[in-house]
Parts: C-alpha cells; sequence; structure tokens
C-alpha cells in the first residue's frame, strides 16, 4: 500500500529501515518482491538491536548479510542493500563490534538512527563516556556510504565528525515534529558541507509535505529567511547524491541515466524562473498533484491512474483483513 502510494507522489527511489522483530529472516526478501512488483527501486536492511535480545540481534546481522549479499550479486539497480542499526542506544558494543565487521567484510554502508533524541546522546555519555557520533566512528561506522539519520542533538564537533567521514545525514522534519524530540539543525550541517537529504522515517511517502515542514521548523529554529535553499537542495539535489550511492545514474536528465520522472499538474499563476523557482516550489508546486510517474522509463501512472499489475482493491481488501486478525493478537 505505500509503495502504491509513493507511485502517486511521484516518489521513484525508496531508502528503507524495516524493523520486524517477530519476522526478521527473509523479511528484506518479502520487502523486494513488494518493490519489484511496483516497478520502483529501494535501497533496505533491517535495524539491528539488542532490546528484543541477543539472539533477535544476531539474527538481524544475519539478515542484512544475507540480503545484501544476494543484492551484489543480482547488482540491477533495482534493489541495494546497507547494514542496517537501530540506535546506539540500543546496540551493546559486542553487537555493534559484529555488525561493523559484517558490514566492513561486505564493502557496505550502514544506517542508523543517529541523536534523534537527547535519550541517545544521555545515555552513550553515561555508558560510554563518548557522544554518539565519536561512538559509531570509533567503530568504523560512519563513512561515505553510511546514513546517519536525524542527527536532532548532534555539536560542532559530531558535525565535523560527520563531514571528515563524507556521512550522509538525512533530516525527518515531520517525524521530529510528532516525537517531539527537537528540530535538527541543517542549516548549520549545509554551511559545514555535510550532504544533507530530506527524509520521512516512513511518516509519509509524499516528499513535498516533507520538503514544506523542512522550511517551516527551520524558520521555527532560526528565523524565516533560512531554510528555503538547505530544504530545497536537500530534496532535489542531494538526496539524487545519497541515493547514488547505493545506485547508479539517478536524479539526471542525461543520456545513460534512469528515466526517472514525476510530471506534476502546475499552472503558474505568476511567472517562474531560476530565481522564484524555490517559491513556485514551496509554494505552488508542492500543493499541486503528481499526474505520471515513471520509473526506469516504465510508466507506473499517467493521467493520474495507475498502470500496475496490481488490484488496488484487492491489496487494500487483504490489508484489513490482516490488520484485523493482527489486532486480535493484542
Amino acid at each position: 500500500i505505500p509503495l502504491i502510494d509513493a507511485v502517486r507522489k511521484g516518489t521513484t527511489t525508496l531508502i528503507d529501515h524495516h524493523a520486524s522483530p517477530f519476522a526478521i529472516t527473509g523479511s528484506l526478501a518479502a520487502v523486494e518482491k513488494a518493490v519489484r512488483e511496483t516497478g520502483l527501486r529501494a535501497c533496505l536492511c533491517y535495524e539491528v538491536s539488542d532490546r528484543d535480545g541477543k539472539e533477535k540481534a544476531k539474527e538481524g546481522i544475519e539478515e542484512n548479510a544475507a540480503f545484501i549479499a544476494a543484492s551484489q550479486e543480482k547488482d540491477d539497480n533495482t534493489i541495494s542493500g546497507l547494514f542496517g542499526l537501530h540506535a546506539s542506544f540500543t546496540i551493546s558494543d559486542e553487537t555493534l563490534e559484529e555488525a561493523a565487521y559484517r558490514g566492513h567484510k561486505l564493502g557496505a554502508g550502514f544506517h542508523i538512527h543517529t541523536a534523534e533524541s537527547q535519550a541517545d546522546q544521555l545515555q552513550c555519555e553515561s555508558h560510554h563516556k563518548l557522544r554518539v557520533v565519536e561512538r559509531l566512528r570509533d567503530f568504523g561506522i560512519l563513512g561515505r556510504k553510511s546514513i546517519a539519520a536525524h542527527c536532532v542533538h548532534i555539536n560542532e564537533a559530531e558535525m565535523e565528525a560527520l563531514k571528515e567521514t563524507g556521512t550522509a545525514v538525512v533530516h525527518n522534519p515531520q517525524s521530529n515534529a510528532n516525537n517531539a524530540v527537537g528540530i535538527a539543525d541543517i542549516t548549520a550541517m549545509a554551511a559545514k558541507g555535510i550532504l544533507v537529504g530530506l527524509g520521512t522515517d516512513a511518516m509519509t511517502v509524499n516528499m513535498m509535505e516533507e520538503l514544506r515542514t523542512a522550511v517551516w521548523l527551520q524558520h521555527l529554529k532560526r528565523d524565516p529567511s533560512q531554510g528555503f535553499m538547505e530544504a530545497g537542495n536537500a530534496l532535489l539535489i542531494n538526496n539524487a547524491k545519497i541515493a547514488n550511492r547505493s545506485f547508479r545514474g539517478l536524479g539526471e536528465l542525461r543520456e545513460g541515466f534512469a528515466a526517472d520522472l514525476a510530471i506534476i499538474d502546475y499552472l503558474p499563476p505568476t511567472p517562474m524562473d531560476a530565481s522564484n523557482f524555490a517559491g513556485h516550489l514551496i509554494f505552488g508546486i508542492s500543493q499541486s498533484t503528481v499526474d505520471t510517474t515513471i520509473a526506469a522509463g516504465r510508466v507506473l501512472m499517467e493521467g493520474k491512474k495507475l498502470k500496475l499489475d496490481i488490484d488496488e482493491k484487492e491489496v487494500s481488501a487483504k490489508s484489513l483483513e490482516l490488520a484485523a486478525k493482527l489486532w486480535k493478537k493484542f
């Protein structure tokens, strides 16, 4: 269902951090199957954590390793894998060391929630005498292939570590607001040269909605004159740069690149050019509907009608049925 919604919203590439502690083994292959059926592409990982016990953590490590190896063997620019980690405060040194070893052995990057809340920093300083980014750096988790999600509560030294290692930061404004954890200073991070992308943390697949939230929160944190360019660049430029660390040829209209397009039904009420495009994007285009979605040259939606070999009503009915069964268990 969220993949179908992604098509409707013009989202062609997803980087997902999956968790299903009572159904770990084979879970990423199941997600992959759904992604392929909808014609999208995705970089997947399983979030390793000790919060459900050591055996679950080990199973999560094996799930990541097996999936990454399988995706590397296929190498079809549709599915790729990162090594997933939940967050510093739920991962022991032993588990983090093993995950780092297995990830590096595969040449994979890591995907981890980083200093999303103050609790992550407080636990790290109390138990490890380090800041979160420092701990991740010491274990070799940071790097050009890795994604540090959130980074709401990091200091200047941690920003420097992220920059020096080439680690990408992904800002998730709606999630941060929903969880009341604070506002990441993406303006400061961008000024330091950190590659900052825009994500959703599963709040939505509508990136335009996330863009507007990012701008408003930067206004709230700093002032109303800041945040436009940082948020716009995160979505339109940096997300493609981050995705190209796991895939090839995304984000540009060039020969040899993937033909990914979202055609939006927007008639500008005032003249539009490079000087005022950000304003049109945030206040106009973002409020318009997607007419056509194309991924890797395949038309997935045209004229606002899905072109998928999927019965959406059947999928929705099955979802309702499974949800009702699940709720009865609790």
